[in-house]
């Protein structure tokens, strides 16, 4: 499966293992196809105050890595293209333009 596959599996709320079980891939596999680089994660942590950046919910750390357009993995360098999102919002994100969010890409 290809990547965007993944992220599509993702966002309808399966695990990361029920993913690689569909995949036929290790859980680990998955983790490491769909999570940004923790530098990216720990600057936005900062940079954002742990909160939601669409919603403003607390996200205890566990907030989804979101860029408008096609992630490769150069394009999390960029932290001003980057937000923080709880999962629900990540979810909306990606299914369109009902979306509050306008990040630029």
């Amino acid at each position: 499966m290809d990547t965007n596959s993944l992220q599509a599996l993702r966002l309808d709320g399966m695990s990361y293992q029920e993913i690689a079980a569909v995949a036929g891939v290790s859980r680990q596999a998955v983790f490491q196809r769909l999570r940004p680089p923790a530098r990216a994660r720990v600057a936005l942590l900062a940079r954002d105050g742990d909160r939601c950046a669409d919603c403003g919910i607390g996200l205890r750390r566990h907030g989804e890595v979101h860029r408008a357009g096609s992630i490769g993995a150069d394009e999390y360098a960029d932290l001003s293209a980057l937000v923080l999102l709880c999962l629900s919002c990540h979810r909306r994100a990606h299914r369109g333009p009902a979306s509050s969010l306008a990040v630029a890409g």
